[in-house]
């Protein structure tokens, strides 16, 4: 309503001029003895069209200013266009293994876009895909002079020192990447399996914390994985003689590992050694109230050395009695009795393990040794030895990385240096492996790092 009467005012307002102008008499101009005659009424008529001249001269001449500008934006503009779908395309080449093409597109992009961090991105991954470690390290290398790629240089340049087995210098890239984004799944854990392939057991244990308190790592692997870092300590200053602070340190394992046998398995003997009896057989049951453990048995077992075999096997029901169905605690009370020659003992734990279809070859060899000291070189002897030899074979230390055994657990494995890739288990559950630094530098992509799968 209100735009219907403003219009209708200007209407008239326009009207009411041509009116007033149309009233006025003719204008007359006398110009070198020539007389010229102008109606009134056309005198708004040409000063209309004298400033819708000047308008269009005006429009004209800013036109013609800007032009050079807007051909110059017009080129960047078609250039930029080029620059990005170069760029695209030299992605998606590095996404389908194409090396030569990603190292075309990205000459390309690098030409046209004046945009470096995205260029030396796409070169750097270019030069990785097609093996070219040196162009690769220069790029990724660049990339550290600006804030805003230097986090991505660090991550291609750990992965290139991984590739190249120069663990030293990945350490060095992982603790900076570390320093800008402490809080990335990523880096903590390929900072923590770097500190800990290198035996810095203590910046481990530090890594791991704050990888823990920011949810990073699951509370339940913090704490056992932080039992492993106390055990390897501890195992490396008992090599150094430093036996006060290697049982600390076995005692402070058991705490975060309590069911892991070999932190029981030190820390007792290192108890034991300082004449802490009580103690240390306190631990071990506590441990093999858990999982029962052959090392476990034997230290426990080492407690009383002075011991007749008669006198080891009536102390063993104390350790009995926490797990008396478990068949490591039926086949230690087994070995036990056949020391002291309690035949009947021994043959009702042997029946009952190979009953509950948990028997293995030394299962089966005992008994056979049970049937030569009542029997002699029997047939029935011979047949438990033949079922020995046929039976499989007892748990031990493997690992799930490289599937080697060993005979005593360690940090890392012995074959393969994985930490904690050692599990206490029969062959044939030996069934995942777990993932490495060097798989994973194949790859090229530390964010898929899992987290070890806990031992036994």
């Amino acid at each position: 309503m209100v735009r219907v009467f403003v219009t209708v005012l200007i209407i008239a307002v326009i009207a009411a001029g041509f009116a007033w102008f149309a009233e006025l008499p003719d204008l007359k101009i006398n110009w070198l003895d020539r007389r010229i005659d102008i109606l009134a009424v056309a005198i708004p008529i040409v000063l209309a069209l004298l400033a819708a001249t000047l308008i269009i001269l005006d429009r004209l001449w800013r036109w013609l200013r800007r032009s050079p500008g807007m051909l110059g934006a017009a080129r960047g503009e078609k250039r930029k266009r080029q620059g990005y779908m170069a760029l695209t395309q030299g992605m998606a080449a590095v996404a389908a293994g194409d090396a030569e093409q990603a190292a075309k597109m990205a000459r390309k992009a690098e030409a046209l876009l004046d945009e470096p961090p995205l260029t030396l991105l796409l070169s750097a991954q270019a030069a990785q895909l097609g093996g070219d470690a040196r162009a690769a390290n220069t790029a990724f290398s660049a990339m550290l002079e600006k804030p805003e790629t230097e986090f991505l240089g660090l991550r291609g340049l750990l992965v290139q020192a991984l590739r190249q087995g120069d663990t030293a210098t990945a350490l060095k890239h992982a603790k900076r990447a570390y320093r800008l984004r402490p809080n990335t799944p990523w880096v903590v854990r390929s900072l923590f399996a770097l500190q800990t392939g290198a035996g810095l057991w203590t910046d481990a244990r530090t890594t791991l914390a704050h990888g823990a308190k920011q949810s990073l790592i699951p509370a339940d692997d913090a704490a056992r994985q932080t039992g492993l870092l106390l055990l390897a300590d501890a195992q490396e200053k008992m090599a150094a003689g430093q036996g006060k602070e290697a049982r600390f340190l076995a005692v402070k394992a058991h705490e975060a590992a309590p069911s892991f046998a070999p932190a029981a398995e030190l820390a007792a003997r290192l108890l034991l050694e300082e004449g802490k009896k009580r103690k240390a057989v306190k631990l071990i049951k506590d441990t093999w109230t858990r999982a029962p453990h052959p090392m476990l048995a034997e230290a426990f077992n080492a407690a009383e050395p002075g011991e007749t075999p008669e006198q080891k096997l009536k102390r063993f029901s104390g350790l009995q009695a926490v797990k008396p169905d478990h068949t490591e605690t039926r086949y230690a009370h087994a070995q036990l009795a056949m020391a002291a020659g309690a035949w009947d003992t021994v043959r009702d734990n042997l029946t009952r393990i190979i009953d509950g279809g948990e028997a293995d070859n030394r299962v089966y060899a005992l008994m056979a040794e049970l049937e030569k000291q009542q029997h002699g070189d029997s047939a029935s002897a011979r047949e438990w030895l033949f079922k020995a030899a046929n039976a499989p074979e007892p748990q031990t230390w493997s690992c799930r990385a490289c599937a080697s055994h060993a005979g005593d657990w360690s940090p890392r494995c012995p074959s393969c240096e994985t930490f904690d890739g050692l599990t206490w288990g029969s062959t044939a559950r030996q069934a995942k492996l777990a993932p490495s630094l060097e798989s994973l530098a194949q790859d090229g992509d530390l964010e898929t790092l899992p987290p070890p799968e806990p031992a036994q």
